[in-house]
């Protein structure tokens, strides 16, 4: 506590100084060499978000992101924890991809995968079916298969259909690269 309120007080000796010879701290260069120490205290600059975490583990989180990881398995996989994951997210601007919980399939007819089955499989067969009972009917008697399988969005294989993140439409995978509506 001391060390940190001794750095406080040396990095507000800084900033008065700066302003003493500049009139304001935005008018300060960055070339400014007291200017530079008190970036390098307070981490501004080339890390806005003062994380300590190093370039590497910071890309090894964005692709697990991107790939469709929950932040929980994250956490595990790259010993991190979920504030900084945030912090990282936060400052790349990506947001996380949430899990598929069900898989829709019939032989020739393709792959689906849904978050909800009250919500998306009305959506496949353009049919007004509003409880779960007559979901359940529809598909046994068009002989679909449904399966609850928890499923990331690397693990979807191309070619395959999955809902968007605000349920309206069906998206074909085709490559790599989400979409999210």
């Amino acid at each position: 506590m001391k060390r940190r309120k001794g750095q406080w007080n040396h990095v507000m000796s800084l900033i008065r100084r700066v302003e003493n010879k500049y009139g304001s701290i935005r008018d300060t260069p960055e070339t400014d060499p007291t200017w530079k120490e008190i970036a390098k205290l307070c981490t501004i600059g080339s890390n806005p978000h003062g994380l300590k975490v190093s370039a590497k583990k910071q890309a090894a989180v964005l692709q697990k992101v991107k790939q469709g990881y929950t932040k929980t398995y994250i956490r595990g996989n790259c010993h991190i924890c979920e504030a900084n994951i945030d912090r990282i997210v936060v400052a790349a601007g990506v947001q996380f991809i949430q899990p598929f919980s069900y898989v829709l399939y019939k032989e020739g007819k393709g792959t689906y995968f849904l978050r909800s089955k009250l919500r998306d499989i009305p959506l496949i067969f353009d049919q007004r079916l509003s409880n779960m009972p007559a979901i359940n009917k529809y598909i046994k008697e068009n002989h679909w298969n449904l399966r609850c399988k928890r499923t990331i969005w690397k693990n979807i294989p191309i070619g395959s259909y999955y809902i968007s993140q605000d349920h309206e439409r069906f998206i074909h995978k085709k490559d790599d690269n989400y979409l999210s509506n």
